[in-house]
């Protein structure tokens, strides 16, 4: 995994569960090329764009200073401040090493006042300028509204996160169509489980990452949890699989998020594993740099242990029979 490309997944890992990587934008060799990383999150009371140069030597630059707005719908902008690399990367430092190449993107993230500005169904406009004048724009159409169908969950308005615990038998995961999407990403993230195959020796990752993708705006359900993770079967025990397709063990917490992805995200995410037919990597800005303007609408369930070992109240989901 190159250095741009471990950085883009390290930056994912702060929009969902399971996360996967953002697309690697070529540069020519030898030129230093601004690169921007930026996807607004419906449901995230503050929005993210990193920006660093193209790698030199052993070093990924930032760009320190530079002027970062996103404007909406009446033309309204918010200006974006600099922050800690941290706040853009989550539980790093501000200077990380990966493959012996440093990393010091620049973090610019939108003040706390401006709360969650960003709304399905709208479009805002990405611009950018740097002290040596370079200029970039972007545009994205965030996706509309939905929500869950089964399990049915009410949601809180602003977050979009339920709290229930999902069944231990398999049913058929549901949500209602997104307006505008074109994709949906469906993640799972089990933490504290899997004793009872740990002590058959079997190797059980914890936390346990699962993806899966539908490349359609019209498709809408699919068979949970055993067609959640088809992209990493070859990367885990089947064993893990195997119980996986008896329902979901229990966890100590268990985070199901769908995301319902823009054309330019999507474009971003569709390479190796997600596109049969190659890699799509088309910058979605413009100007004097290249990367990616995008945008989801997420929608999440939280099943966690609580104090004296209460869980949330069973969702109301309609199993599959059998």
């Amino acid at each position: 995994m190159s250095p741009l490309r471990m950085l883009s997944a390290l930056l994912l890992v702060a929009l969902t569960a399971g996360g996967c990587e953002l697309a690697e934008v070529a540069a020519p060799e030898s030129e230093d090329i601004l690169t921007v990383e930026a996807l607004l999150r419906v449901g995230q009371p503050r929005q993210r764009v990193l920006l660093h140069r193209s790698v030199e030597g052993r070093l990924i630059r930032g760009e320190p200073g530079a002027e970062v707005t996103v404007a909406g719908p009446n033309g309204l902008a918010v200006s974006f401040q600099a922050a800690q690399l941290s706040e853009c990367l989550l539980e790093v430092t501000d200077s990380i090493y990966v493959e012996e190449t440093a990393i010091e993107a620049s973090c610019y993230i939108s003040p706390q006042g401006a709360g969650f500005f960003v709304q399905p169904g709208n479009r805002y406009d990405l611009r950018i300028e740097t002290q040596r004048g370079e200029v970039v724009r972007g545009r994205t159409d965030v996706p509309g509204n939905f929500g869950f169908r089964n399990p049915v969950v009410a949601l809180d308005p602003e977050e979009r996160v339920g709290f229930c615990t999902l069944s231990d038998k398999p049913f058929e995961l549901a949500w209602g169509r997104s307006e505008g999407a074109w994709a949906y990403l469906v993640a799972l993230r089990h933490t504290g489980w899997g004793s009872d195959l740990k002590g058959e020796g079997v190797e059980v990752p914890d936390p346990l990452d699962l993806l899966a993708v539908a490349v359609s705006a019209a498709d809408t359900t699919l068979l949970f949890p055993e067609n959640v993770g088809l992209f990493d079967r070859f990367d885990i025990d089947r064993r893990v699989f195997e119980e996986l397709e008896k329902g979901l063990p229990r966890a100590d917490t268990s985070v199901l998020s769908i995301l319902a992805t823009d054309r330019n995200y999507t474009n971003a995410i569709r390479g190796g594993r997600f596109n049969p037919s190659g890699n799509v990597r088309f910058s979605s800005v413009i100007g004097d740099g290249v990367g990616l303007f995008g945008s989801v609408v997420q929608v999440t369930i939280r099943s966690s242990v609580g104090s004296g070992g209460t869980r949330p109240p069973a969702c109301q989901t309609a199993d599959l029979p059998g």
